[in-house]
């Protein structure tokens, strides 16, 4: 019973897991959404770079159509690579470039003229420093425009090192692309060797993506549940090593008990619980209730009252009247008292006239109270045809761990009824 609350607390982790993981990958998907609209409106953020820095003749200029920035080309066949482009500066005056890494998708709405079909090519160009020397990676994407306007929308996995940057460089570099610090967007005219006339005008520049990419939230996921399963785990141990400790002291405790009621456990372990006589648990019954009291003292503190009483001048019926009036006494004695106890209280005969009734949940007067109403049931009840039948009390509450102390005290008490003239009840007093 003690570990059902457990497993419901297990199911109640798990399942709540298993919704926050479900809901968080749904979020991932449908929501989470982070975005970085480049100013494209500011001339100061606007260059151009033609092929006239590699000898060549192509001309370009900046417009400005509807506030859209726009370039105008007139590519021209040369000895080098004819192109056009404009670039648009990503840091806004700082410094640093900006990472680029968190984001999935660049989003162009381009207006495309071309006098011949073509492409354009989209640079992100990343700032870097390689043996103490400035390098601008050119991480690049063929785009294949239509001749209208329209929105565009590239996956930034797909950009990568264009050959001619990796040859271009001084010395052997890595070839990965490298979004971490992006200054500079440019997008310039295509691959088409003829001379064309080209134009467009760009509407606006977006990067989209995740506050939290699907990657690290699937792994954040798996971490998460690995910390709860070890957590887990760990719990689970120590609960298992504090129940080892306390099976060791239970079976310590009844040890004691056993010991103290003079019990051998195997020997006795298939012997009958209750007295045949009077119908009472005996020394080998009473030892699980004494047990429980015991661990109940122990994890609540809770109250339990041992009542002791044993007839007066039994010996003396016994010789007089026989054994068989003795037996009468006994059985009709034991009646009696149960008819006069809760459920929840057991009765022992101890031994002989001897008889003790432990009483859970009760204090040390409520103890008082049951031992003095059952001696006047005694007093006044015809249980001999042939004598009156009394009998005295010893009161004892339980305030320590110890057994044979608290059966020591009961018996201390009786022992003090005896002395006061029979007949009476005593509870136990240290002082």
């Amino acid at each position: 019973m003690t570990d059902h609350p457990i497993r419901l607390s297990k199911e109640f982790i798990y399942i709540s897991l298993i919704l926050i993981s479900m809901g968080l990958v749904i979020w991932q998907h449908v929501g989470m959404n982070t975005h970085f609209i480049v100013p494209v409106s500011q001339r100061s953020a606007l260059s151009i770079l033609n092929d006239d820095i590699n000898g060549g003749q192509s001309v370009g200029r900046i417009a400005f159509h509807d506030g859209a920035p726009s370039l105008e080309c007139q590519t021209r066949t040369s000895g080098t690579f004819a192109f056009c482009s404009l670039i648009i500066n990503l840091n806004n005056g700082r410094q640093d470039g900006i990472d680029l890494r968190p984001f999935d998708t660049l989003t162009l709405d381009l207006d495309y003229r071309s006098s011949q079909r073509d492409t354009l090519l989209v640079y992100l160009l990343n700032k870097e420093l390689h043996d103490k020397t400035r390098v601008s990676r050119a991480n690049m994407q063929t785009l294949l425009p239509t001749q209208q306007r329209q929105t565009y929308r590239l996956s930034m996995r797909h950009f990568q090192i264009p050959s001619w940057w990796i040859f271009s460089q001084s010395e052997e570099v890595a070839t990965d692309v490298n979004l971490n610090n992006v200054d500079r967007l440019q997008i310039s005219t295509g691959d088409n060797p003829n001379p064309r006339q080209v134009a467009f005008d760009i509407h606006s520049v977006t990067f989209s993506g995740k506050w939290v990419s699907a990657q690290t939230l699937y792994l954040s996921i798996l971490v998460g549940w690995l910390l709860v399963a070890l957590t887990q785990l760990a719990v689970s141990a120590k609960r298992m090593q504090q129940n080892y400790r306390i099976s060791r002291q239970r079976a310590a405790d009844l040890e004691g008990i056993n010991a103290f009621l003079k019990i051998e456990r195997d020997k006795f372990e298939t012997l009958a619980k209750r007295d045949a006589l009077t119908g009472c648990l005996n020394r080998n019954g009473v030892r699980d209730v004494l047990n429980q009291v015991l661990q109940n003292y122990k994890k609540f503190k809770q109250q339990s009252t041992l009542i002791l009483f044993d007839i007066d001048h039994f010996k003396k019926v016994n010789d007089r009247f026989g054994h068989e009036e003795g037996d009468v006494i006994l059985k009709s004695l034991a009646q009696l008292v149960r008819k006069h106890i809760r459920d929840s209280d057991h009765f022992v005969r101890w031994g002989g006239e001897e008889f003790l009734i432990v009483s859970e949940q009760t204090s040390l007067m409520g103890g008082i109270s049951l031992a003095e109403h059952l001696r006047e049931q005694i007093t006044n009840a015809k249980l001999s045809e042939d004598t009156n039948v009394t009998a005295s009390f010893g009161v004892a509450p339980l305030n320590s761990a110890a057994i044979d102390q608290w059966f020591r005290q009961a018996d201390e008490a009786l022992y003090d009824a005896k002395a006061r003239g029979r007949n009476c009840v005593v509870a136990y007093s240290a002082s």
